[in-house]
């Protein structure tokens, strides 16, 4: 087949492919997908015919909207018609320049400029963080690496730990509608693929406070494609900005993905995380000793094949955490002024089997099932058992005394129907726990007026469960409450998005009505029973949450003046339907305004630099550590890398990348990263002082 007739069978096949989607898997059209799958997961499909051919969790996904941060390329995905484990009814993608030529050195700080994100770290460079979407808490949003629940049913502070440096990340999907207890607020989703086909890199950095910082990523795929394997191992040190907030940080994770000629795609992946940082003051600003250790194991396996019209996808997945809980660091001792340690070992287990059905021209439709099992055993939470077996980490001989576990069940089914300029989709989940039967959905449907502009509304009814920590931890001033229910909310979201050329932008509004809102709130002691100062884990009535978000983008060359350019606006605003007279933890302290740009810019030939600015104003109070109620001030953060990236050096040959940038991500880059340069005092939890200006170095170097 000559150069000519090979471009009109593949327009033909596209064309094809569009109209009726089962085509891929048909005829003449099976070869060429094939040969064409890199190429089409960069350009195809990231056109609004083949974005709404995609898929996540258990039903179709009416759409996929990318946003640019700094020079970063345009990508999307088709999954099968099953879809993965869990269903979205729509996504954001945000995704991550590789190259690395902004101060985004963590997925943390990626989060921080997406207006729908409220990010609230507890020290610096990743030590530990809580993530929200649009006003909701870090309990009700949901984490998941490559589609793949791996929340953590004891508390959402721990949610985060997922053992995946940057390096692998080739973007990050803020999952509007997911209709599955935990994603009350939504879901992030973390995504890992290859830089290249065949590449390694090592990174070393070092910087203020004795920080360091070492990593070795690499990826082999196989001269037909059909074997793809990445894998990642690195070191985060240092000895703290201030005192007791020393930390290390091991991370190990690989994933291997293999497409059989008839048995289908077998996707597996695996990591670990061993982690330890000095607390200071971050869960109770009177114990500046605390300390925190952590132990994360994870591993999952997919399977999914297609036959024609029909295609079944089955997986299964568990998760480990061992954490180690020190209110004074080093001594468990009360008669020496200390306070016994917690200890908790929290596992989580799910299978699920999906599958989906293309009906032609009256759409598609798919269902689903699964089932997971949380248990957790600790010195502290749970039921008292009669006989303990189960090993303490960290102590030797000693056994938990106390555990508690628990089920879910699912089942759900969905449908979607494209036209021409438009789609509509919905999805019901009918779910089983401990408190009863209850029952979801996410419904949306899209317009496509002309090529520049769609539109899209949607409602969802999430839930969440109460975490273990809701439900027990009865220690020191915390009183749990065990008969807490699940919340429940309804949500409904309006977007408009415009697209031409280089330039894009989006805007959104949303509300949502939450029912039986669980929070910790601090009381003053007038109610009876209550002691004053102490918290209590409680059940609310109503909240009602209204917000709207803007973002426009600029998407310029990698070779250009202007690399690329960004600009965000959030809102939100939360009203309880009752008066309250406590201090809320979670509820009522959110982001009510956040504005953000981006700007990266070359010169010199070889030289990027990449501002950052934010400005936050969060709504709520908080209790000093001399025991005032504060309220919190707005306050401004720049950030900036400065990176060096010689041409032609090491690069390894010309060439594109499997996520669709150019060569140039191939080679030396020297860097400079400025956190915080204008040293701003500021906090995202009350009174806990976050670091003023963090200056780093590094170099990478990179073998394809």
């Amino acid at each position: 087949m000559n150069k000519q007739t090979q471009q009109e069978a593949t327009l033909w096949c596209f064309r094809r492919w569009t109209r009726k989607p089962w085509a891929a898997f048909t005829g003449m059209c099976r070869f060429k997908i094939g040969v064409l799958s890199v190429a089409m997961s960069i350009v195809l499909l990231a056109t609004p015919a083949a974005a709404a051919a995609q898929s996540v969790g258990g039903a179709p996904v009416p759409s996929v909207d990318t946003t640019l941060l700094d020079a970063v390329h345009v990508t999307a995905r088709q999954t099968s018609a099953a879809g993965a484990v869990l269903q979205s009814v729509s996504q954001t993608r945000f995704l991550v320049d590789q190259k690395e030529r902004a101060p985004l050195g963590t997925a943390e700080a990626v989060l921080r400029l997406v207006p729908s994100v409220d990010i609230r770290e507890r020290g610096g460079k990743s030590t530990q963080a809580d993530i929200a979407i649009r006003g909701g808490s870090f309990d009700q949003t949901m984490m998941m690496l490559n589609g793949i629940d791996f929340s953590d049913a004891r508390t959402g502070h721990q949610s985060i730990s997922l053992p995946v440096d940057i390096d692998l990340l080739s973007d990050i999907a803020i999952l509007d509608g997911v209709a599955y207890p935990g994603a009350l607020a939504g879901a992030v989703d973390f995504q890992t693929e290859p830089l290249f086909p065949r590449y390694l890199r090592a990174r070393l950095e070092g910087g203020a406070w004795g920080y360091g910082y070492g990593n070795l990523s690499g990826a082999w795929t196989s001269d037909d494609g059909r074997l793809r394997a990445i894998g990642a191992a690195s070191l985060r040190r240092s000895d703290g900005y201030r005192h007791n907030t020393d930390f290390w940080n091991v991370n190990a994770f690989s994933r291997v993905v293999y497409t059989a000629r008839r048995a289908g795609t077998f996707d597996v992946q695996g990591g670990f995380q061993r982690r330890e940082w000095g607390s200071n003051g971050f869960y109770s600003l009177k114990y500046p000793e605390q300390f925190e250790s952590t132990r994360t194991g994870l591993a999952s396996v997919r399977w999914s094949k297609s036959w024609r019209r029909l295609s079944l996808e089955a997986m299964g997945s568990f998760r480990l955490n061992d954490d180690l809980f020190e209110m004074v660091r080093d001594n468990p001792d009360s008669a020496a002024g200390g306070i016994p340690f917690n200890y908790h070992t929290t596992y989580a287990s799910a299978a699920g089997l999906n599958a989906g059905y293309a009906w032609g021209e009256a759409g598609t439709s798919s269902l689903g099932v699964n089932l997971t099992r949380h248990t957790m055993f600790s010195t502290a939470m749970g039921h008292a058992i009669d006989n303990p077996r189960h090993d303490i980490w960290g102590l030797d001989g000693d056994k938990y005394p106390k555990s508690v576990s628990r089920d879910i069940a699912s089942a759900w089914a969905g449908h979607r129907k494209d036209w021409s300029r438009g789609w509509i989709g919905a999805q019901g989940t009918f779910t089983h726990t401990p408190y009863g039967a209850d029952g979801t959905f996410a419904a949306e449907a899209g317009w496509r007026p002309g090529k520049v502009v769609s539109l899209r509304a949607s409602a969802l009814r999430s839930m969440r469960l109460p975490t273990f920590t809701d439900l027990f931890y009865n220690v020191a001033i915390y009183h749990p409450n065990p008969n807490l229910k699940p919340e429940t909310a309804m949500t409904y979201r309006l977007t408009a998005r415009a697209e031409k050329g280089a330039w894009s932008g989006e805007g959104s509004l949303w509300y949502r009505r939450t029912r039986d809102v669980i929070d910790w709130e601090q009381r003053t002691g007038d109610r009876e029973g209550d002691i004053a100062g102490h918290w209590y884990s409680t059940q609310l009535n109503r909240l009602g949450t209204i917000g709207g978000e803007l973002t426009a983008r600029y998407n310029g060359s990698s070779e250009g003046w202007l690399r690329g350019a960004m600009v965000s606006y959030g809102y939100l605003n939360s009203d309880m339907s009752v008066a309250t007279d406590y201090i809320s933890k979670y509820a009522l302290d959110y982001m009510r305004h956040k504005l953000s740009a981006v700007m990266s810019v070359g010169f010199l030939r070889d030289f990027v630099l990449t501002l950052t600015g934010s400005v936050y104003d969060r709504v709520g109070s908080y209790v000093a550590v001399d025991d005032s109620v504060q309220g919190y001030s707005p306050y401004f953060l720049l950030d900036g890398r400065l990176s060096w990236e010689p041409r032609g050096v090491l690069s390894g040959g010309g060439g594109a990348s499997s996520r669709g940038g150019s060569s140039r991500g191939g080679g030396v880059q020297i860097y400079i990263d400025a956190t915080n340069i204008t040293g701003t005092d500021y906090f995202d939890f009350g009174g806990l002082p976050m670091p003023k200006t963090w200056l780093s170095a590094g170099v990478s170097v990179t073998i394809r």
